[in-house]
């Protein structure tokens, strides 16, 4: 995994390299076709950074419930074998 820093630095570089781009556009319909691809690419990155997020979010979750679910089975087994006998 690339550190955040670094992650940083190419964002604002790959945005000022969109932005001078954009600004020697020799059209708007140039300038808006950059600008697309470019909020294209900037979208693409978020939505990779959240699937990050999501699947660590997730596995904390699940690691942190384990000792909850193990009481919770221990406590329905307790209860079965109650109701059984």
């Amino acid at each position: 995994m690339v550190c955040t820093t670094e992650k940083r630095k190419k964002a604002i570089q790959e945005s000022v390299a969109a932005t001078k781009a954009i600004m020697g556009a020799k059209s708007i319909h140039e300038a808006i076709e950059l600008q697309t691809d470019f909020a294209k690419t900037a979208f693409g990155a978020y939505v990779g950074q959240l699937k990050l997020l999501n699947g660590m979010f997730a596995s904390t979750m699940k690691d942190t419930m384990a000792p909850v679910q193990d009481r919770f089975e221990a406590l329905s087994k307790i209860a079965q074998s109650a109701t059984a006998a």
